[in-house]
């Protein structure tokens, strides 16, 4: 395997470093799981298109792009992936700087349950991908 140092590159193994990382997320609040939490933190007539995208539009302020507008699965990978190439590349991604508030919300979710769910980031003192969300 051949890895480049392009951009696209790291993006797309933060991507899917997510997908692995989803099967080992355990997280609760309320007697609610990871995934209903999840879904709490979209608009309250929004659901997921998976795949089926034609009259799709972006909500921008809940979701980065079309993409992650098609499962909860894609959903946390873009987020994710946004999250950690800033923090990386030391630039706080647009919707930190647009205030977009959802996907804020998203964002700030997710690495509390990553880091209540992986003991090799509960007591770190710093993660790449929190850079901008704290």
């Amino acid at each position: 395997v051949v890895f480049s140092t392009d951009n696209w590159c790291r993006e797309n193994v933060y991507h899917e470093f997510m997908h692995a990382m989803e099967y080992g997320i355990d997280y609760e609040e309320n007697g609610k799981d990871f995934d209903e939490l999840w879904l709490e933190l979209n608009p309250d007539d929004f659901e997921y298109h998976y795949g089926n995208d034609e009259d799709v539009e972006l909500e921008s302020k809940y979701f980065i792009s079309l993409y992650a507008q098609t499962n909860t699965l894609e959903d946390r990978a873009v987020t994710f992936e946004s999250m950690f190439s800033s923090g990386e590349n030391e630039s706080p991604p647009y919707w930190i700087e647009d205030n977009d508030e959802g996907i804020i919300e998203k964002a700030q979710f997710l690495a509390k349950a990553l880091r209540q769910s992986y003991k090799s980031v509960a007591n770190a003192e710093s993660v790449p991908w929190e850079a901008y969300i704290q």
